[in-house]
């Protein structure tokens, strides 16, 4: 693996990281109840292709 695609990783790793931070926060400021069904979309979701 060459430093390029470590650096590429590491890039996408901190705005992933960060976009599920902001993600998390806005859930928490919303109230437990939305992120409790979002997740549960989520996990129904991939579930749902997970059979395939």
């Amino acid at each position: 693996m060459c430093s390029t695609e470590v650096g590429v990783f590491l890039g996408i790793s901190c705005v992933a990281a960060l976009f599920l931070k902001i993600k998390f926060q806005n859930w928490l400021s919303l109230g437990y109840s939305r992120s409790h069904k979002e997740w549960n979309v989520f996990f129904w979701w991939l579930l749902k292709y997970q059979n395939f």
